[in-house]
């Protein structure tokens, strides 16, 4: 994974609930009027990103404003900080990824996530 201008600038992976997924898809990833448009998500399983120990990885909730709050608060995302400062996931980190294609505007990314795997979006 390669991090985005965001992560690199930040210092830390941004990641979102599933919960959260279409509400940052709509933020950040606008779909062109009347084109198809794809997204990669990467499933990870933050359980086994805070098992490596805090020196080595430590996720934080936090808000847009950099507050941090309690684990899936409503309006808190994951953070994740690496203890060596390295901004990727390696590949065991990750524990899938799915291509989501929106086939136009009018779909939307709801109707693309609708279209997911059984079970892939939780």
């Amino acid at each position: 994974m390669v991090p985005t201008d965001l992560d690199e600038k930040s210092g830390f992976i941004h990641l979102s609930t599933a919960a959260q997924v279409p509400g940052t898809l709509g933020r950040f990833f606008r779909l062109p009027p009347g084109e198809q448009s794809s997204v990669y998500l990467l499933r990870v399983e933050l359980a086994a990103l805070v098992a490596q120990g805090a020196e080595k990885c430590v996720v934080k909730w936090e808000n847009g404003d950099g507050e941090e709050g309690a684990e899936w608060e409503e309006g808190f995302f994951p953070h994740v900080y690496f203890g060596d400062g390295r901004m990727v996931l390696e590949k065991e980190e990750v524990e899938s990824v799915v291509e989501f294609v929106s086939r136009r505007e009018e779909e939307g990314w709801e109707g693309a996530l609708g279209r997911t795997v059984e079970g892939w979006l939780v």
